[in-house]
């Protein structure tokens, strides 16, 4: 998304040529602006995980229909701005919600603040990482072929928040930890009964 946002207007003007960049850039700062309103009505009603699964799902989706979008140009120009609407609509709702929302749920009083601290650091180091890399992946391969690597990053996070993301919603703190060390546990229960069976 952070990639989307600073390098808006040059997206749009390769992607949607036919139209203003400049007013397609405003439009998406307002529907991002909407979908963190829809996000917070959201994360209440669906829970935690499950819009975080959705949203990411959608979130890959519309990477692939962007990339195809912009390397074989199947549609007209005006399916790109709206594909990049809806990106930024399903992003800002999931990944850019959600996470803000567990980092304040899943840590005990004691570890609270550093564990913040660290966990915001790491999001604006691989930010950083993420922009460091754009231009160069563009030139290299295309600016639709980066889409690509957008969605397996997305369909990768909605394997992840199926496989480990417990639903936090209404729960206290001291349960949400159960929750995680339920899971580990039974992780590690699963991998030593596979070993001792072959």
């Amino acid at each position: 998304m952070l990639v989307a946002q600073v390098y808006a207007e040059p997206l749009f003007a390769q992607a949607v040529p036919s139209m203003s960049s400049t007013i397609c850039c405003v439009i998406f700062t307002l529907v991002t602006i909407m979908a963190g309103f829809i996000g917070s009505f959201l994360i209440e009603r669906l829970g935690r995980r499950l819009l975080m699964i959705y949203a990411s799902f959608c979130t890959g989706v519309c990477c692939v229909i962007l990339g195809t979008q912009i390397q074989l140009h199947w549609g007209p120009h005006w399916v790109t701005a709206i594909f990049m609407y809806i990106f930024g609509l399903t992003y800002t709702c999931g990944a850019g919600t959600v996470p803000c929302v567990l980092i304040a749920e899943i840590f005990l009083p004691e570890i609270k603040s550093i564990a913040s601290m660290l966990l915001s650091e790491w999001s604006l180091v691989c930010s950083f990482i993420v922009l460091f890399i754009f231009n160069p992946l563009v030139t290299a391969i295309g600016l639709g072929p980066v889409f690509y690597f957008f969605a397996v990053a997305c369909f990768l996070s909605v394997i992840f928040c199926i496989l480990f993301l417990p639903e936090t919603q209404g729960l206290p703190v001291d349960i949400i930890q159960t929750l995680f060390a339920k899971k580990t546990v039974r992780r590690r229960y699963i991998m030593v009964d596979t070993e001792i069976t072959f």
